[in-house]
């Protein structure tokens, strides 16, 4: 893709993300004073409860961040769509729901239809068992349907269905859903990243990319803490939270050593570990 289409999708991506989170310039300023500065404002969905506003990660940065910096697709990497029927429990289904549609963006992303055709009709039986009924339905199928040539309106598609999706949860008070299926999906973003560098190119656009995910974890986290009530969002803060322990051993290092080789590997293996206690 050239880079004025990459843009496009990016920009497409972010507006779909905001909308309805933050409406007017006050709330971006409160959103600017309450959280974190982040390196980039590109790589979050914006979210407000009850005046708080939360900074959350968007898988769809990433993907278009790692095939501008020619990252391979990796489909022996990507969940196993079929797998679809062992989620039983709402929560793997919320955590597997987003790693669907990670996987989902990802193919849409890459251009690769018949895999984005896969990982919907996946997200789509998860979304059902959930009862979530928006962004995944009949609707959504057909107008994949009717676009599977047309690469534009496939990422359109993808877009509008998490939107919608993430839309129904808010309005129908299942946040803590809304929270389990974006760890999912993060971790999912996060796991291809990982996977699409060589582990000798620390200097590498794709490794500082990683090193950023920081500051989003700690926002996701803070995020899922609202919900810590619910047993399953309360297991996976746990489990995010050891990561966070992991990466804030990068506060320590010298500025001119962001993150060192074996800081990697620890944070590769944790991020794995994580996505297939995830996936089991």
């Amino acid at each position: 893709m050239g880079i004025k289409f990459k843009i496009a999708i990016h920009s497409l991506f972010v507006a779909l993300f905001v909308l309805g989170s933050c409406t007017s310039s006050n709330k971006q300023q409160a959103a600017d004073n309450e959280v974190d500065a982040l390196p980039y404002d590109e790589s979050f969905m914006v979210i407000e409860e009850e005046g708080v506003i939360y900074k959350i990660p968007s898988p769809i940065d990433i993907f278009v961040f790692l095939d501008a910096n020619n990252a391979p697709f990796l489909v022996e990497n990507m969940h196993n769509p079929s797998r679809h029927k062992d989620y039983l429990s709402r929560k793997s289904r919320a955590l597997n729901l987003g790693i669907y549609s990670a996987d989902l963006a990802y193919s849409a992303v890459y251009g690769e239809v018949q895999q984005a055709l896969l990982y919907f009709n996946a997200a789509k039986i998860l979304a059902s068992k959930l009862g979530l009924h928006e962004g995944y339905g009949e609707h959504m199928a057909l107008r994949i349907d009717q676009n599977l040539n047309n690469l534009d309106s496939l990422i359109d598609i993808t877009s509008d269905s998490y939107y919608q999706a993430r839309q129904f949860l808010e309005d129908q008070e299942m946040t803590e859903l809304m929270g389990i299926m974006v760890a999912g999906g993060w971790i999912e973003s996060f796991f291809l990243a990982i996977k699409s560098v060589p582990i000798t190119q620390l200097n590498h656009p794709i490794v500082e990319r990683i090193v950023d995910q920081q500051l989003l974890l700690e926002n996701l986290i803070a995020q899922l803490k609202r919900y810590d009530s619910d047993k399953a969002v309360a297991e996976i803060i746990i489990q995010l939270e050891e990561l966070q322990a992991v990466f804030d051993i990068l506060y320590f290092n010298n500025p001119d050593t962001p993150i060192t080789r074996e800081q990697f590997i620890q944070i590769a293996n944790k991020v794995t570990d994580l996505r297939e206690s995830f996936i089991k």
